[in-house]
């Protein structure tokens, strides 16, 4: 049994790292129960091997306990230190003082260290020791999203219209036009491939670092022009983006990927 920890349900939250979580969980080759803030008991998962997420949710105190008694692996999706997603913990006003020294010892002393893109490995690399790591790409439903038909002239973004981090107002500054399905024009995520297909454009402009983007994957795999910037973790990686069979092998193996790489930590090391 390996033991998952998490911050939230899909039910809770439906983000980014929510659904890499589900994806590599329904495809993994281990019996693997998810463990979340409410349902943690030191007990059960003494022992086990174990794969900690986004964990700002947990308490310092059982996360210190298991950077000191436990092996495990920490799979980071986010650009934080702190609960409340500020990049460094002294830029939160809110409680979350000297979490990096939580951060530092939970990346230390780790088994291994997985990140999901070189962009956000190299962040992290520049605050904390992250030991012995490596970046692998997430899981993408390349075949539900893949498409090379016919397009329509429109611009699209899936950030809500207002959303200073994502840059939106410089989004809607650049493309007045631009269609947003996020915020409070949200569209359920079961449909945004729909979207991906027509769009000729796709814009992602985020003001801060963005730990892969699915995204952006997901518009790459339907074949969008993508507007982005340096901020991308998905296009940080030192693949031949023109070679687009091979990117969308890259993503659709991911999962192959980063449970070999658990065999390779867990039983094989």
């Amino acid at each position: 049994m390996i033991y998952w920890l998490h911050d939230f349900r899909l039910s809770e939250y439906l983000g980014g790292a929510q659904l890499t979580t589900k994806l590599l969980v329904e495809n993994s080759p281990y019996e693997v129960e998810m463990v979340y803030p409410d349902t943690f008991s030191r007990e059960k998962i003494n022992g086990h091997p174990l794969i900690i997420s986004n964990c700002g949710r947990f308490r310092w105190e059982d996360l210190l306990w298991i950077a000191d008694t436990q092996s495990y692996i920490k799979h980071e999706r986010d650009i934080a230190f702190c609960k409340h997603r500020h990049a460094l913990d002294h830029d939160c006003k809110v409680e979350c003082k000297d979490s990096i020294r939580v951060y530092d010892t939970l990346f230390g002393n780790a088994r291994y260290n997985i990140f999901l893109s070189p962009l956000q490995m190299n962040f992290f690399k520049n605050y904390i020791d992250i030991g012995e790591a490596t970046a692998l790409p997430v899981p993408i439903e390349v075949d539900r999203f893949k498409y090379d038909g016919p397009k329509e002239d429109f611009y699209l973004a899936v950030h809500a219209d207002d959303s200073y981090h994502k840059g939106s107002d410089i989004v809607r500054q650049k493309f007045p036009n631009i269609t947003f399905i996020g915020g409070a024009n949200k569209v359920p995520y079961d449909e945004i491939h729909t979207y991906f297909k027509r769009a000729k454009y796709f814009v992602h402009t985020p003001r801060v670092i963005e730990a892969f983007c699915r995204a952006v994957a997901e518009a790459y795999c339907a074949n969008c022009n993508l507007i982005t910037n340096d901020r991308i973790g998905f296009l940080s990686y030192d693949w031949d983006y023109e070679d687009r069979e091979f990117v969308l092998n890259q993503l659709r193996t991911a999962d192959k990927q980063f449970w070999g790489k658990v065999k390779e930590v867990f039983y094989e090391g």
